[in-house]
């Protein structure tokens, strides 16, 4: 498992790709777990101009996808970083997940219209 002094290294480089990407893009869209408040402050420290968006699933939605998908995280492993989650306090939307790509899709639509 990752401690946070290594997310802390990898969001060091998150922010700074995002930082790159701000000098020649006006608008970005960045998709990163941020399972730790500390790190969305951090983020929000940065970045005063983000919206933070939760993805939110079902537990079985997530494993049968997980499986499916046949992703690089065990069900075990998803299991943890659950436990580490901790839910959004600073300001922020949900996206309920459960239902696939085209009602994901339609709620963007919503959220930026």
């Amino acid at each position: 498992m990752i401690s946070d002094e290594g997310r802390l290294v990898f969001y060091k480089i998150v922010v700074d790709n995002i930082k790159k990407l701000e000098k020649e893009h006006r608008n970005i869209i960045v998709s990163q777990a941020l399972i730790k408040e500390k790190f969305r402050l951090m983020m929000l420290e940065q970045f005063p101009q983000a919206k933070f968006i939760w993805l939110k699933a079902d537990k079985d939605v997530m494993a049968r996808r997980l499986t499916e998908r046949g992703h690089f995280l065990s069900k075990r492993y998803a299991d943890q970083l659950e436990s580490f989650f901790e839910e959004p306090q600073i300001d922020h939307f949900v996206l309920n997940n459960n239902d696939g790509e085209q009602e994901i899709v339609n709620q963007m639509k919503h959220l930026i219209n």
